[in-house]
């Protein structure tokens, strides 16, 4: 599903009406300008995550979506002051997924009332726009593991996890790359986001 998710969205034509300097796509909060970068990420990107709305259809199908029963997602649009165009990216996605046979549901919650729903795991499939700075560390615990409790993003496998875990022993920085890229990869082949681009 979130392979078909990636596929549904035209990223050339989003990128040449909200990021007209052409920024570069980025996988989650790794790019390269990070210690943990893998440079085969942006040449295996094309195959895995280009736009393919017939391929998107396919997938959703295989995992039991059809027009009668459709994946049903909430998109939270509220108050994206902080990424420049923000509700609209969000309507063009919402666009693309329903292309595809996805049944969408924007929200428009006040932040408050937001997380309050998300701490009481009111949703089964919320999405949302993420825009982060901050380290690699910090960046996966905020918006890819589920596990911490709170209001944190992502979701919650326990591969993800344990990977998490040995990264934490390790305290030397050069010593943590070997697990950020084993981290990385595992997000990167698992779909773990819907990458768009990255704005220094």
């Amino acid at each position: 599903v979130r392979e078909a998710l990636n596929r549904a969205v035209n990223r050339d034509e989003l990128g040449k009406a909200f990021a007209p300097r052409r920024d570069p796509l980025y996988v989650s909060h790794f790019n390269e300008q990070r210690p943990a970068w893998d440079p085969t990420w942006q040449s295996r990107f094309n195959d895995m995550y280009g736009y393919n709305p017939e391929k998107a259809k396919q997938l959703l199908a295989e995992a039991g979506y059809n027009a009668s029963n459709p994946l049903e997602i909430d998109m939270y649009s509220g108050q994206l002051t902080y990424i420049a165009s923000g509700p609209d990216i969000l309507d063009s996605m919402a666009g693309y997924f329903k292309a595809v046979g996805v049944k969408t549901n924007m929200l428009q919650n006040d932040p408050g009332t937001q997380q309050t729903q998300e701490r009481a795991y009111k949703f089964k499939n919320l999405m949302r726009l993420q825009s982060i700075g901050s380290n690699l560390l910090d960046g996966l615990l905020i918006w890819n593991t589920r596990g911490n409790g709170g209001a944190a993003a992502g979701y919650y496998t326990p591969d993800l996890w344990a990977m998490r875990d040995e990264l934490n022993k390790v305290m030397d920085p050069d010593k943590q790359v070997p697990h950020l890229k084993k981290i990385g990869e595992w997000g990167f082949t698992n779909y773990w986001d819907i990458p768009l681009w990255y704005v220094p």
